[in-house]
């Protein structure tokens, strides 16, 4: 049960999704060629152009303040003998 695609051109013929794929088999370097020709200019025009972000980062280290010292020992935490 397979329904055939299909669609009619100006001539009134209409045509099936078989010669579609035909037509653009055909015409595949012709598209090929349009796609690397809209890549190359795409990249050309990117690396052309001036930048438009630019980044700076700073990173302040201090040593650690005085007045909250720090302690190495292990706390020791009460337990709930209940």
């Amino acid at each position: 049960m397979q329904e055939r695609v299909e669609s009619v051109n100006e001539t009134g013929q209409s045509l099936s999704l078989q010669e579609y794929g035909d037509m653009f088999r055909r015409r595949r370097l012709v598209i090929f060629q349009v796609f690397a020709f809209v890549l190359v200019v795409g990249v050309l025009i990117t690396m052309v152009q001036a930048p438009t972000y630019r980044a700076v980062a700073r990173l302040l280290v201090s040593p650690p303040s005085t007045c909250c010292p720090v302690s190495t020992k292990p706390a020791i935490l009460p337990t709930d003998s209940s």
